[in-house]
């Protein structure tokens, strides 16, 4: 499995790929644009990521904005619905306007910060890119 996180803080982003260690190859970027950039070269070199882990407030573009990118890169280039990588939403906002509108722009999984490892984990598993628990 191929991961993306994107984040600006660091601490999150070991986090993340503390959990997913011995699972998934992570990479990493610290702002939205940084994070599509990576998305998108991934793809043109025939090696998409399977995930995206993304947060909401960041500097440059938010995870809102990226995550709307990212989906509207995949219409684009007419990836099949089944192959378009998976967006679990990382992010402290709890409030319905973040979360309706990130489910409403095409994430699947949306947790709230401070994450915790077996959620995170149960969320992969169930987005099919686990087949055994890892936890």
């Amino acid at each position: 499995m191929k991961t993306l996180i994107i984040d600006d803080d660091k601490g999150t982003c070991m986090l993340i790929s503390g959990i997913l260690k011995g699972i998934s190859e992570c990479d990493f970027a610290c702002d939205g644009q940084e994070g599509y950039d990576k998305f998108a070269d991934a793809h043109i070199l025939g090696m998409p990521y399977d995930l995206i882990c993304l947060d909401i407030s960041m500097p440059n573009q938010n995870g809102h904005e990226t995550l709307q990118q990212i989906r509207r890169y995949e219409e684009q280039h007419k990836i099949d619905y089944k192959k378009q990588v998976k967006i679990i939403m990382t992010t402290a906002m709890n409030d319905p306007v973040n979360v309706f509108g990130a489910f409403k722009a095409g994430c699947e999984e949306y947790l709230v910060k401070p994450l915790d490892k077996d959620k995170l984990l149960n969320k992969v598993q169930e987005l099919g890119l686990l087949t055994v628990n890892a936890g």
